[in-house]
């Protein structure tokens, strides 16, 4: 209601849809992020409408972007605002907002096109890649402990996480995705596998943050912001070039592992002597508030496609020792059953403010998990 559109003349499909959607019947918004202001009175929702401009029949779609963020105050009468910016054809998306003056904040210099080949991605915001970013005066982000592609920076373990409700700076250490890649396939006329001799492990997230003042909030854009960033684990040779170059992460910004309760994690669920479908598992990870625990979610397909609740099982790790100081079972029924492959991206993994809450959502499961205080470890 607050975004006041009205059915499109011309089909308006789902972003994910395929093109035999004709459907006009209603306007489709894909919701992102969800988070509170600093001061807890204000609520952001992020989104994107996607605008058919032309019906191109069996070829698809002409559409054009519309970003935005809907503004709520739920404490203060319900007022709501809605910020919004139509994105030019081939214009990037800066996920910047001035929320003194409702303004959308474009690319000062925008970052040139990354090139069909290579796999990995950041966002506009995070062009120059860091482990860090703060605020500047003008709603911009710089980049703290800058990144490279070379390796990994030093002494950079248990840096802060989060934070995306108000803060001078927050990390990329977000909810995100953990991905192990052990081989490629080369292209025609070989089609052949290569097996990489080191094995690469990335890492995807994506998220939105309000400054400390509340005047300035990064709103992520709908998918990751982060993509395929390198994990450089201790003691593992670098991958090499030519495997760099198969897998098409040359170039891409070298992380830390964060501290021993993500190097736990690594070793249980993408050490290929324990887990032969390493290379097939998502870690779906999220960080307490106060950066002491973290919890992983990572189902382990098994060989005859069958799945039960306790796949789903939520584990939660000391971050200092890396120990594992519970794993909790999902109290929910399987809602339908599908390959697992097509629940990776949806799966939803949170900590409330307060660390007091834990919120598991993954689409075979008919409902979401919610975890209080007397099922957390301290």
């Amino acid at each position: 209601t607050a975004l006041q559109l009205k059915p499109p003349a011309i089909a308006t499909p789902d972003p994910y849809a395929g093109v035999g959607n004709r459907d006009t019947s209603h306007q489709v918004i894909d919701y992102a992020h969800l988070l509170w202001s600093p001061d807890g009175k204000r609520l952001a929702v992020t989104f994107m409408v996607l605008l058919t401009t032309k019906d191109l029949g069996g070829g698809g779609f002409l559409t054009k972007a519309v970003e935005g963020v809907l503004l709520l105050e739920p404490l203060q009468g319900g007022d709501e605002r809605v910020l919004s910016h139509t994105m030019a054809r081939s214009e990037w998306y800066s996920g910047l907002w001035n929320l003194a003056t409702d303004a959308y904040i474009p690319m000062a210099t925008p970052p040139e096109r990354a090139s069909t080949d290579r796999g990995w991605y950041a966002a506009p915001a995070f062009s120059q890649p860091a482990l860090q970013y703060q605020w500047a005066s003008d709603g911009r982000l710089q980049p703290v402990t800058p990144l490279n592609a070379t390796s990994a920076p030093t002494g950079q373990s248990n840096i802060l996480v989060g934070q995306p409700d108000g803060g001078e700076m927050f990390s990329i250490w977000q909810p995100g995705t953990i991905q192990l890649t052990t081989r490629w396939v080369g292209v025609e006329p070989e089609h052949n596998l290569h097996m990489l001799k080191t094995p690469v492990e990335t890492w995807a997230t994506s998220l939105a943050s309000w400054s400390a003042d509340g005047a300035y909030l990064f709103a992520g854009d709908q998918g990751d912001d982060i993509a395929n960033w390198r994990i450089a684990l201790s003691g593992q040779p670098a991958p090499e070039p030519a495997d760099l170059a198969g897998i098409g992460l040359v170039g891409a910004p070298v992380l830390p592992v964060r501290d021993a309760g993500m190097a736990a994690i690594l070793r249980r669920y993408h050490d290929t002597s324990i887990n032969p479908n390493a290379w097939q598992t998502q870690i779906n990870l999220a960080w307490s508030p106060d950066g002491k625990r973290v919890a992983v979610e990572a189902p382990i397909g098994r060989p005859d496609g069958s799945v039960l609740v306790s796949d789903f099982d939520v584990s939660i790790y000391d971050c200092a020792s890396g120990k594992l100081l519970k794993t909790l079972t999902p109290r929910l029924q399987l809602a339908s059953v599908a390959p697992y492959g097509g629940f990776g991206p949806e799966v939803f993994l949170r900590w409330a403010p307060d660390g007091k809450q834990l919120l598991l959502y993954y689409p075979v499961l008919n409902g979401a998990q919610i975890w209080g205080s007397q099922d957390l470890p301290a």
